[in-house]
């Protein structure tokens, strides 16, 4: 530990407003955040992205024990989410272009990871719900034609 900072603990009484203080000034003449920073961002592909700064006490591969842990989950004002980090050829979604149609209900143009279709079924209404995958196929056909059901 070092030594200005054993010396603020002696000799001032922290609260909770002080370790803020202390936090902000540690922050702004160091190189690295007080503990590592964990962001994570789940993607319209419904893969996941996670990008981590690291502490002193922490690394990219091995984040400290007392990482803080935030979370943007697509889409969310004001956030720049990253490309999924997948090969185009191993992310169904980004293969077929971003339209595809589900091939478990059977819905057309998708323009989002999971189907939003809502199936009927003795009455009650659920989500299709189903993650695009290699089975599904891309919609070929116009995007403001795509949701029409052709059976």
């Amino acid at each position: 530990m070092e030594t200005w900072y054993r010396t603020l603990l002696s000799y001032s009484c922290i609260t909770s407003t002080s370790t803020a203080i202390f936090r902000v000034f540690f922050q702004a003449t160091s190189n690295f955040p007080i503990m590592c920073q964990i962001i994570k961002y789940y993607l319209l592909c419904t893969h996941g992205v996670s990008d981590i700064q690291p502490c002193q006490n922490g690394s990219k591969e091995r984040p400290c024990a007392h990482a803080q842990i935030t979370t943007h989950v697509y889409p969310k004002e004001g956030v720049s989410f990253p490309r999924c980090k997948l090969r185009r050829t191993e992310c169904p979604f980004e293969d077929k272009d971003g339209l595809w149609n589900c091939c478990n209900c059977g819905y057309w143009g998708n323009d989002a990871g999971r189907c939003k279709s809502v199936m009927v079924e003795a009455e009650e209404t659920f989500p299709c719900d189903h993650i695009c995958c290699d089975g599904c196929d891309p919609c070929t056909a116009h995007p403001s034609h795509a949701r029409n059901r052709f059976w």
